[in-house]
Formats: C-alpha cells, structure tokens, sequence
C-alpha cells in the first residue's frame, strides 16, 4: 500500500501523519486517533493528484476489512451510508435495534420492493451481520460505541426474511 507523501494533520492533535503506513489498525502515534479519519479529513484540501492518492488509499483499507470479516466492501459502505442517512449527519448514540431500524429504512428508502434482496446481496442476512459490520466502522473510526455498547447488542434482533415477511420482496 502506497505511504503518504503529503501532510496529514490528526484531526484530534494535529500532529502530522505524513509517512504513516496506512491500514486498518493505523492510528496516530501521538493521541491514537484512527488513521482513516484523518486521511479522509484532509482529502478536500489536498491538491487533486494528492486528494486521488488518499482516497484510493481510504477505499483500499476499508475494502481490507470487509475482506477481513468476510463481507463484502459494498455491506460497510451500506451500514455506514445508513447510519448516516438515519441520523441525519447528527452525532447520535443510539442502539443496536435503532441501527437495525437504520439499515432497514435505508433499504426500503432506496430499494423499494427490492429491499430484502439488496440486504442479502451484500451479505446482511441477520441483526449480527449488521452488528458485525458496524463494529468494523467503529474499529476503522467511523462511528462510535458507547461505553456500554457491545457488539453482542445485535444477537437475535431479527432477520432480513423476518422483517419483511410482510411484503412482497421475502
């Protein structure tokens, strides 16, 4: 993976990240902030050669940890995308079932009738593939657990052919 030969800042301490080896457990040496959330705060004030070079190296590490939990790159782009799309670009903290709710309103929002399918083409079959996921996001520093939260919140919420047993794409 290609090093960084551009100025980085942490967006916790500043420190520069130019150099830095980047990757899923990448984090800043001097606070530990993730890596990533750096890399993709700098991007928009990068000159375009530079901005290409960091968002090619963002997509390659997050495509490395959907390859490491057995996940599509496209199912954490989709649970991240729907957290996002259901707070509204708050910073909420909320539950596992509220995440769930998230991914759910997302599919049916964007994919109507084809929903389910969706869910299932990119690997979410059950409230653990979701959980699984998620906690993927927040090692990598997307998102946030709260002190309590555990991954095991999301062990039998449901599955995709339960929550739509109802319509007419289960």
């Amino acid at each position: 993976m290609q090093v960084p030969d551009f100025d980085i800042p942490c967006v916790s301490c500043k420190y520069n990240l130019r150099g830095i080896v980047p990757g899923m457990n990448a984090h800043c040496p001097e606070c530990g902030h993730p890596y990533l959330v750096s890399l993709s705060g700098a991007i928009a004030s990068l000159s375009e050669t530079d901005a290409e070079t960091a968002q090619a190296i963002y997509w390659d590490v997050v495509s490395q940890k959907a390859k490491a939990i057995g996940y599509p790159f496209d199912a954490l782009v989709y649970v991240r995308d729907s957290v996002h799309y259901k707070s509204r670009g708050a910073h909420l903290h909320e539950n596992a079932e509220w995440v769930c709710v998230a991914c759910l309103e997302f599919a049916e929002d964007f994919e109507g009738d084809n929903a389910a399918r969706s869910l299932k083409d990119i690997g979410i079959h059950t409230s653990e593939d979701i959980g699984r996921i998620l906690y993927a996001l927040i090692d990598l520093g997307f998102l946030r657990a709260g002190p309590t939260d555990s991954q095991d919140d999301f062990n039998g919420l449901g599955t995709v052919d339960e929550w739509f047993a109802d319509g007419p794409d289960d």
